[in-house]
């Protein structure tokens, strides 16, 4: 209902909508979507689609969304599911024996395709590091599997980690951010994912090259074309037995820019969905049957939730057609206030990586029903499309929170709502409060925006490709900066013409504030501040150190918002630099900080 979108070129494509389920053993669940096929296409073929690890997903989680409907379309049911410890699945990131548990998982992913749809043959497909867990699975021996498709997948797990540290450590050196990628246990904690010290050992042992088996007897390797090919998989496989067919496919690079600038492959799915095609398999007359797997899964307690919280998915929305997961008490009390969590910019519910999934577990433990939510046109809310930039912005986009606030609302117990944002999420969060008097607080965090205008998107390009003032000035105070810009490794004109739109910004929010003090009508950032204030609204906003945000609340707000903080209820929070926190808490000690303090703030003010 928020997003007008942008239809892609392939139209539309009608498949059945896709259901939520949980499959695996007890402890180690994964949350999964089953694709029907179209009635009177289905086949007995479907295909398991086996996740990237990761920052990866947050990029492709979209495309996987939309070859899972491409292929339901034409007759192939399809699984998506997601890896214990990982995304809305059961399990924690220090449990042992990881990517054990990702192979298994793998292999009763094809059980319950199997089993919900009464086909017989499997087909597996993985990007990346997703191809890689794929063919190591499927090595091992899965009965049914047929077919293996792979998009430019890892040759070994080595290959994998070195290229997850160097993207890390470049990210870390273009935003400043010097926290260390290591965790104390010897582990890693790339990109906001968090990886234990066997996790890492047991990655590195991975070596498809020196499988003793092929995956199937029929592989497809689609190949980047950014990249020169890589003919050891193809070579070795093709040595085993397998037949093995080798393509050069587009889109990879447009797939895997951030989230909200992620571009569906088109052509690259159509070649898949080709392949799929020259397999064998007769009609089938029934359709998919979810009735034996469970639509909710108690997560056990762990250090940081010490009661069993019961996650169920659901869908919500004057049309249901907005997609979340609750976390419910199991324990105690419930408390009349629930938490919503929006989506960070494009990415799906599990927020900024799986900072949203352990921070509601933790407060359902507390007591406290928490609702993590896909806006329309992200994660699997709405439909699969190509969108606006910059459509979470868009002014009725807050609306969909309204009606998770809604949802909440209605179920037994609850009487109020406190949101909960990061940046886009923040922003949307914030005009939600103003609109939902059943809203008592809004935590935001790193807001980007107080408002949006269409004629300001190319000066909101061109300011976010700047860092903040107070960014600049503590990097010109370094050596290695100079030596950086003397080499020609730094952008100047790009820096200048981003901070340029930046003043010109913030004098006229200066000039605003000013008129707005004037007239009590005024619609400037402090007097809508004000008034959530005076309706009982609790307001934080929450800044990392340096954040490119700053400048707007410095703007409309005054440095560290001193023009409302005097106001009841309202507060201005940095984060301390020791975490090394970035725009989106990326880093294990940002994580924590955020999680301890909002825990603690829940509990002071929303007892």
């Amino acid at each position: 209902m928020s997003t007008p979108f942008i239809p892609p070129k392939l139209g539309n494509i009608e498949a059945p909508r896709e259901e939520p389920f949980y499959f695996g053993p007890e402890g180690g669940e994964s949350f999964a979507w089953l694709h029907p096929a179209t009635g009177g296409k289905a086949r007995d073929l479907g295909v398991v689609l086996c996740n990237p690890l990761g920052y990866d997903l947050m990029s492709a989680h979209r495309s996987y969304r939309y070859i899972a409907t491409r292929l339901a379309a034409e007759g192939h049911a399809a699984l998506r599911f997601e890896y214990p410890s990982t995304g809305d699945s059961a399990a924690y990131v220090d449990d042992p024996d990881r990517v054990a548990a990702w192979l298994g998982s793998i292999k009763d992913a094809c059980g319950a395709l199997k089993a919900a749809t009464g086909i017989s043959q499997v087909i597996l497909f993985g990007l990346r590091s997703g191809g890689t867990l794929a063919a190591a699975a499927a090595a091992s021996g899965i009965e049914g599997v047929v077919g293996y498709a792979g998009w430019s997948p890892f040759s070994s797990g080595g290959l994998m980690l070195r290229e997850y540290r160097a993207l890390a450590s470049l990210n870390a050196h273009g935003d400043g951010n010097p926290s260390s990628l290591s965790r104390a246990d010897g582990g890693l904690h790339i990109a906001g994912f968090g990886f234990n010290a066997q996790t890492v050992k047991d990655i590195e042992a991975i070596a498809l090259t020196k499988l003793q088996r092929a995956p199937a007897a029929r592989c497809l390797l689609m190949l980047r074309d950014d990249l020169p090919a890589d003919a050891r998989l193809e070579k070795h496989w093709t040595a085993l037995g397998c037949e093995v067919r080798s393509i050069v496919v587009p889109g990879y690079g447009t797939m895997m820019r951030d989230a909200f600038e992620s571009q569906l492959p088109l052509s690259a799915v159509e070649t898949l969905v080709d392949w799929t095609k020259t397999f064998p398999a007769t009609a089938l007359a029934s359709g998919a049957e979810l009735a034996d797997f469970p639509r909710q899964c108690l997560m056990r307690a762990d250090d940081a939730s010490p009661n069993p919280v019961l996650e169920q998915p659901v869908w919500f929305g004057q049309s249901e057609h907005l997609s979340g997961v609750v976390s419910r008490p199991t324990s105690g009390a419930l408390r009349k206030t629930a938490m919503l969590f929006p989506t960070v910019g494009a990415n799906h519910r599990i927020g900024s990586n799986r900072l949203h999934v352990e921070l509601g577990r933790e407060l359902a433990a507390m007591g406290y029903l928490c609702l993590r939510m896909d806006i329309d046109g992200t994660g699997d809310s709405g439909t699969v499309c190509e969108r606006e930039r910059f459509w979470e912005y868009k002014s009725d986009t807050y609306e969909d929170l309204l009606q998770g606030s809604r949802w909440l609302r209605e179920q037994p117990g609850i009487e109020n709502c406190v949101l909960w944002g990061i940046c886009s999420g923040a922003y949307m969060a914030y005009h939600a409060a103003q609109a939902d008097a059943a809203v008592t607080g809004a935590m935001l965090f790193n807001l980007q925006l107080f408002r949006w205008r269409e004629d300001e998107a190319a000066e909101n390009l061109a300011r976010n490709r700047a860092k903040s003032f107070g960014f600049y000035r503590n990097e010109a105070m370094k050596l290695a900066t100079w030596k950086r810009l003397l080499a020609g490794g730094i952008n100047v004109s790009v820096i200048l013409v981003g901070l340029n739109a930046r003043i010109q910004k913030r004098l006229r929010a200066r000039a605003a504030l000013m008129w707005s003090q004037w007239l009590a009508r005024g619609e400037a950032p402090a007097r809508q501040v004000h008034r959530l204030s005076q309706r009982g609204c609790r307001v934080s906003f929450v800044c990392t150190p340096e954040d490119i945000g700053l400048h707007e609340i410095k703007s409309h707000l005054g440095a560290n918002a001193v023009h409302v903080t005097r106001l009841p209820g309202v507060e201005y929070v940095e984060v301390g630099a020791d975490t090394g926190a970035d725009h989106t808490f990326t880093s294990l000690a940002s994580q924590r900080w955020v999680k301890a303090w909002t825990c603690t703030q829940m509990q002071k003010h929303f007892p």
